[in-house]
């Protein structure tokens, strides 16, 4: 705990004066409120990842690149979200905007209403002030109410969402100041298969989610500073969680013909305060501080580049005290000019889990979660990229991962009667640990038909393995998403997707017997019809889970039936 206590101490002392240079270095920045483009993913790491053109509004958001001079703020859209719909939370449909004839004025309001009682409310804004400086302005809000086959209680879900960005030049230096407010309540069905579903609505979970973000990115002068990115974060849950993280992340960059050296280092804090009501539940307030530094070198020689380097990590926290190396190196070479690449790759990395990012896997895991850091000791990869010809591109490979402190979520165990809490009826899920090995293994294709048409296809296999040899609790066996967009004249788009999940083992834990589950697969397919009436208007017609199905990610949060969404939306320039 000493050892804890004075690195604590020092790394706070490094975290406090990065975020005090980066202030001072960026003198006219501007407080604003700031906006929230995160999508909310289904389990995180297996996620598909296809992007079709035309791009999304939220593209304008990312502020990864501030050494282009000017920045550029043109606004496009995304013509599809790829993520399952009618889920609460973690599966939740995204509303497509659509711009057909890429002309439209940037900013714009949509309003969307649909049958099983959604609706919806989303705006965008958008002024530059000269040629280096903007304010984004961007807000959100979802809601969906109607009701699930054989479930007579409430089944609602909303999310709101406020957020803006502003970017400006101070010194030559471009930087970016943003915050971000978000508020997700829901109140969903899911009580165990042995149940009588239709005589249980007041075994229902509700959940209500705060939380707010203010960063900070002080980009690079073209000399060796490459930024600083620095962020504060509040997160808090209707049933006494609260959680505090600070972070500060420099990147500099040393390069002298056809050789560099990048250095990057992390400092983050994490505070969990847990004030619960349950004396069931034997909650422990977490701290945990995180020190990273990490530097790598890339040489070149005839098309072949090596990139070979390394990373230091310290945790401190109540529980465990470590030191940790890992060494990283990729190799990238061009098999076949533009037509074939290969890239290996061997790291290790780590990863802090908090209660903000559970809860966006999984909005129904029960409070007084234990957190520890995931490890990932060994990473193994292996690509190989291209193209086709110049419409078509592809990449397949595979990724092995030798994991320490890996994250399963397990149905909660339950009396069999009512509990006094929500959460508290088999309804709600726990977090188990377990080290373990996955292999996944990754194909993708996608291109153009022709000018109307575009076309992506991605498959993933996993194997996850905890060394207990016990399931791999709710991870699936495979993934498959697919995509298409079709540009019919100048107002006309139609644009089509589905997602399928294979099925995953659970656990029911009833008075202490304990059975194994299978949560079945399933596949949500969307279809989009998108008419530019004019500039300043247009209309949206939406199918959701147009095959019907009934399944969920997880054990009895079953989707909704199919939906029809229609919308509405207004194109303006602000002056």
């Amino acid at each position: 705990m000493k050892g804890f206590k004075r690195h604590s101490h020092s790394c706070m002392c490094w975290l406090l004066i990065g975020l005090s240079a980066s202030s001072l270095m960026a003198q006219t920045q501007t407080d604003s409120t700031g906006v929230k483009t995160e999508v909310i993913d289904v389990v995180k790491s297996y996620s598909p990842s296809i992007v079709l053109r035309p791009k999304s509004k939220q593209s304008v958001l990312d502020f990864s690149d501030l050494s282009s001079q000017p920045p550029l703020f043109d606004y496009v859209h995304e013509s599809l979200s790829l993520r399952p719909s009618n889920l609460p939370s973690d599966l939740r449909d995204v509303p497509v905007i659509l711009e057909p004839n890429g002309s439209l004025p940037p900013n714009y309001f949509r309003l969307y209403m649909g049958t099983s009682q959604s609706a919806g409310l989303s705006g965008f804004v958008t002024k530059k002030f000269g040629l280096s400086s903007a304010l984004v302005i961007g807000l959100d809000h979802q809601q969906l109410n109607g009701a699930i086959n054989d479930v007579q209680g409430i089944t609602d879900y909303g999310e709101s969402a406020l957020t803006a960005k502003w970017r400006s030049k101070s010194r030559r230096r471009p930087y970016e100041v943003a915050m971000s407010l978000n508020r997700k309540a829901i109140h969903w069905y899911g009580v165990p298969d042995t149940l009588n579903l239709s005589q249980m609505p007041a075994m229902d979970f509700g959940q209500v989610y705060h939380s707010g973000t203010l960063s900070h990115h002080l980009g690079t002068d073209a000399g060796w500073f490459n930024g600083l990115t620095s962020q504060l974060s509040v997160f808090s849950d209707a049933y006494g969680v609260d959680q505090f993280k600070l972070s500060a992340a420099p990147k500099a960059t040393f390069q002298k013909n056809k050789s560099r050296i990048d250095l990057s280092g992390n400092i983050s804090y994490l505070n969990l305060r847990q004030s619960l009501e349950d004396a069931s539940i034997s909650a422990t307030d977490y701290q945990a501080l995180n020190t990273d530094l990490s530097a790598a070198m890339t040489l070149q020689w005839q098309g072949l580049n090596v990139i070979a380097g390394g990373r230091f990590w310290v945790h401190g926290s109540k529980t465990s005290n470590e030191i940790r190396f890992f060494p990283e190196a990729t190799l990238q070479y061009p098999l076949i000019k533009k037509w074939l690449n290969l890239n290996l790759g061997f790291s290790g990395d780590y990863s802090q889990y908090d209660v903000q990012g559970l809860t966006n896997k999984n909005s129904f895991i029960a409070p007084g979660v234990v957190l520890n850091p995931r490890i990932n000791r060994q990473i193994l990869s292996f690509d190989l990229t291209g193209a086709i010809n110049k419409q078509w591109h592809y990449s397949a490979g595979m990724k092995y991962r030798n994991f320490q402190n890996e994250a399963y979520f397990v149905r909660r165990s339950w009396t069999g009667v009512l509990g006094q809490y929500p959460y508290d009826a088999g309804n709600s899920f726990s977090i188990n640990y377990s080290d373990g090995s996955e292999l996944l293994v990754k194909g993708q294709i996608s291109g153009r038909l022709n000018q109307q048409w575009q076309l992506a296809l991605e498959a993933s296999v996993i194997h996850n393995q905890p060394a207990d040899l016990s399931e791999a609790w709710n991870v699936p066996g495979f993934t498959l998403v697919g995509s298409g967009s079709y540009q019919l004249g100048p107002e006309f788009m139609i644009t089509g997707q589905f997602i399928g999940y294979g099925s995953r083992s659970d656990l029911l834990t009833i008075n202490d017997q304990t059975t194994q589950l299978r949560v079945p697969g399933f596949i949500d397919a969307q279809l989009h019809l998108n008419y530019a009436m004019s500039d300043n208007f247009s209309a949206s017609l939406s199918g959701i889970n147009l095959l019907n199905q009934w399944n969920g990610l997880w054990g009895n949060y079953p989707i909704q039936g199919i939906r029809i969404d229609l919308g509405l939306q207004y194109n303006f320039n602000w002056p």
